[in-house]
């Protein structure tokens, strides 16, 4: 069966290798009554309550909301949808703001290949609007887990809002792709890090929250050691591993310290500190193959 959404293109034309071309911009068209447009754009995020010292205590909600609208992407329609600004701090705009469309908003099964959530930002701190394009497309070289991206030009109401980077959302397709398992558990952390007593500020996404908690608290233990004396395994797999670790003049000895300066790393062999016997390696299960676990995507 193949399911017509408000007219236009079939649903079923549409694919995530169709959203996120690399060959061509991609044609975005938003309906939306001007209310809900006004309350998109004028909401915004008060930089001293996003970084409130109580974020260690747990993660502070954003202020933006879902209105409903309809999207059209390169002719494909889907009637209802949700959607809102999204941003932190430098991206906010209310003329031209960064956006979130969730496209099972109404409808739980509208969804692109399992891709219900899509991400559009405006390039605000990036002239040359390629950054991120660029970005992700040298990770996903690499090999290392991340998001997929496009151009795209944004309309709504009939206005050009001018050229996005269409982003990749973190749900279940990516998982999929990257770590071939999308039942883990996933957090966010914004503006936080791995500091005793900041185990809770980092925000579930999805997964079981308990345990994955307690591996936060497990790498925050190791990271705020004398650097890894304790010889406890958290990272496990079957067989070698391999990576980019710094090997100019004595980084190779240094390279795992908090304080240490990364600004000079260079390609080098081994990885992980593995090959100084000195360092986090410790916590590092000896068969780790990160090739394997990514899926032989390194």
């Amino acid at each position: 069966m193949i399911l017509l959404l408000g007219g236009g293109l079939p649903a079923a034309d549409l694919t995530l290798d169709a959203i996120f071309p690399t060959d061509k911009v991609l044609d975005v068209q938003i309906t939306v009554p001007a209310e809900g447009w006004d309350t998109i754009r004028y909401q915004s995020r008060n930089f001293f309550e996003a970084l409130n010292a109580k974020r260690q205590f747990g993660h502070i909600p954003g202020p933006y909301t879902y209105v409903e609208a309809s999207v059209s992407i390169n002719g494909v329609k889907f009637p209802k949808v949700g959607l809102r600004k999204k941003g932190f701090i430098g991206s906010q705009s209310s003329i031209r703001p960064s956006l979130k469309v969730k496209l099972d908003f109404v409808d739980p099964e509208s969804k692109i290949e399992g891709l219900n959530t899509l991400t559009f930002n405006n390039n605000k701190q990036d002239t040359a609007q390629v950054s991120q394009f660029m970005g992700y497309a040298l990770f996903n070289k690499a090999g290392s887990p991340a998001p997929r991206c496009a151009l795209a030009n944004v309309t709504v109401n009939g206005k050009n809002l001018g050229i996005y980077s269409h982003v990749e959302s973190y749900k279940k397709p990516i998982l999929e792709r990257g770590f071939g398992d999308k039942t883990g558990t996933l957090y966010e952390g914004t503006v936080v890090d791995f500091y005793e007593q900041w185990e809770k500020s980092f925000e579930l996404k999805r997964g079981e929250d308990a345990s994955g908690r307690a591996k936060i608290l497990e790498l925050i233990g190791v990271l705020n050691s004398d650097g890894g004396s304790s010889g406890v395994a958290i990272l496990d797999s079957e067989t070698e591993a391999t990576g980019w670790v710094p090997t100019s003049g004595t980084s190779d000895k240094k390279w795992m310290q908090r304080v240490f300066n990364d600004s000079r790393w260079k390609k080098g062999a081994g990885g992980a500190g593995i090959e100084t016997s000195g360092g986090y390696e410790e916590h590092i299960h000896p068969g780790l193959d990160f090739e394997e676990e990514m899926h032989e995507q390194t």
